[in-house]
């Protein structure tokens, strides 16, 4: 979990802050605020932040002070500025001297800071597994020679490798490789049977072992059960190993891995290639063609001269006869069902991987519409691991995927039809989902929202309390007050600060649209709360 830490002179901002996203449900927690950047400096050490949201200009130390002093500390900490229009050079100077990113306070809302977060949590994830994979290198006598192979390997395919380290590898390796052609292959395991494999025997050792005959250099995959293997061999040899030597090879590995491991594999071959530079390109074009596996389930190794041209001028969901939104939105299972078997049925028949993830990636866009819609959050329906492309590849056939998809409209339709916004019409269910979304906005209007989902003012007026039942005015009130009433429940803040969270700038007003609402005073409500009751009924 992201841990942060929030730095503001301003009590409001660091409280807005917290209420700002739901902190745990996107995988974040704040461990510790301050107000200004020496009380930062003494939380720093104990909470040990990932992100720091810091004001840029605060009474004493300023925000790239702090920044300065943190970074020397934590040279990996990602920060965040926060700043006003009219401090643009001071930001720049923070930008040159280390700051990730800037966000103006006038937008800050869960729809600009949540993805700011996410892009710096995943930077912050991608150099803690680089650091432990670097540290763990270290400690392995200078890299003892397998796996310096292996990262070898790594460097190779990631195009990260100059003229000069290239050659110190070889010469770390004893390789003599300056004339010879190259030929990448790409496994995978397609382990579909319950694993009674031995516990001290790995894949990668398995393979390593049978490779070492003919020099292959092999590394795993984005996954424990992906390998990448590199043969080189000599130009005039090229087309006795392309032939026959790495195909024996490979075979041989996928017998002992099915026979040992009980794992199932399937192996692309690349072409053969005339320099190390071409490994990046082919190792990426090995990946994409391993998604013929779902075409070809029978085949256990995939030659380039096997697999036909793609076709990629075909958009599936706009051609299908059933109309699949409108099934959807009708909350019609059974025909939804059927109409997707015939829709990948299509998709098999023309066995093309670009076809398969086009059209995979409609359907989640087709999901993730039906959600906005329909009034509820795409991550109700999608676990953080179910997000495409990567979830794609964990399929190993094309019923499997349908199945998924299937299981996964099944949810989002009863999910909808539990949300209950369906019956309105599209404008007025817009409404009520922008004010869900907004009600903290002390500006928010009946005038802003009309223009919001494209209607006159008083047509919207009209059609609001047809549907609804209740006019905007009073509709908006209930929504603040329902917030309110959860932060009067779960949180100390002080009465003025709800008000101000929920939308209401006079405490007063606040207070006197609340006791209508619910009967009590937020005071009195939090002590009777506090008491053991919850007093939703008025008195």
């Amino acid at each position: 979990m992201g841990k942060v830490m929030i730095v503001d002179d301003e009590l409001l901002v660091r409280i807005g802050l917290r209420s700002t996203i739901s902190w745990q449900k996107y995988g974040f927690t704040i461990v510790a605020d301050a107000a200004n950047g020496q009380e930062a400096i003494q939380k720093f050490t104990a909470t040990d932040p990932d992100i720091l949201i810091t004001d840029i200009r605060m009474p004493g130390m300023d925000g790239i002070e702090l920044i300065k002093i943190l970074k020397k500390r934590k040279p990996k900490l990602k920060t965040v500025i926060l700043t006003n229009y009219d401090d643009f050079a001071y930001t720049q100077e923070a930008l040159k001297l280390g700051a990730d990113e800037y966000l103006l306070k006038s937008t800050l809302d869960n729809q600009t800071l949540l993805p700011i977060l996410e892009r710096l949590w995943s930077k912050v994830q991608q150099e803690s597994v680089e650091d432990q994979r670097l540290e763990k290198l270290q400690k392995q006598a200078l890299l003892g020679f397998s796996l310096l192979k292996k990262h070898f390997v790594e460097r190779l395919i990631s195009g990260e490798l100059d003229e000069q380290v290239y050659h110190d590898f070889l010469q770390d390796l004893g390789l003599d490789l300056q004339e010879n052609n190259w030929q990448l292959i790409f496994m995978k395991g397609d382990n579909q049977e319950e694993t009674t494999a031995r516990s001290d025997l790995r894949p990668l050792n398995l393979i390593e072992e049978i490779t070492d005959k003919v020099g292959a250099l092999v590394a795993e995959g984005s996954s424990a059960e992906e390998w990448i293997l590199i043969y080189s061999f000599p130009e005039k040899e090229a087309s006795y190993y392309r032939k026959k030597i790495i195909p024996f090879n490979i075979r041989q590995i996928q017998t002992c891995l099915k026979q040992y491991l009980q794992i199932k594999t399937t192996a692309v071959f690349g072409s053969v290639l005339t320099c190390y530079r071409q490994l990046p390109a082919e190792y990426t074009k090995a990946r994409e063609s391993m998604m013929y596996r779902f075409f070809w389930p029978e085949k256990q190794m995939l030659f380039p001269e096997d697999l036909p041209g793609e076709t990629k001028d075909y958009c599936l969901l706009e051609s299908n006869d059933q109309n699949l939104s409108a099934l959807i939105r009708m909350g019609d299972q059974k025909q939804v069902r059927k109409a997707l078997e015939g829709l990948f049925n299509n998709v098999t028949e023309k066995k093309s991987p670009f076809l398969l993830r086009q059209f995979c990636q409609e359907l989640y866009g087709e999901m993730a519409r039906q959600c906005r819609e329909g009034g509820i959050s795409l991550s109700e329906i999608l676990g953080e691991d179910e997000q495409y492309p990567s979830h794609l590849e964990n399929f190993q056939s094309i019923p499997a995927i349908r199945d998924w998809f299937a299981e996964k409209l099944d949810q989002l339709m009863t999910t909808i039809k539990r949300a209950g916004l369906m019956h309105y019409s599209t404008p007025i269910r817009e409404a009520l989902i922008y004010i869900k979304e907004n009600y903290h906005n002390k500006n928010l209007s009946l005038s802003l929202v009309a223009n919001q989902v494209g209607l006159s003012k008083n047509h919207f007026c009209t059609r609001f309390k047809e549907e609804t039942g209740n006019n905007f005015v009073d509709f908006l009130h209930k929504t603040r007050c329902e917030q309110a009433r959860e932060l009067l429940l779960h949180s100390e803040l002080l009465i003025a600060e709800i008000a101000e969270l929920v939308g209401y700038i006079d405490p007063k007003y606040f207070t006197k649209v609340f006791q209508r609402q619910l009967g009590y005073s937020p005071a009195i409500y939090r002590k009777l709360c506090q008491k053991g009751g919850r007093p939703d009924e008025k008195a």
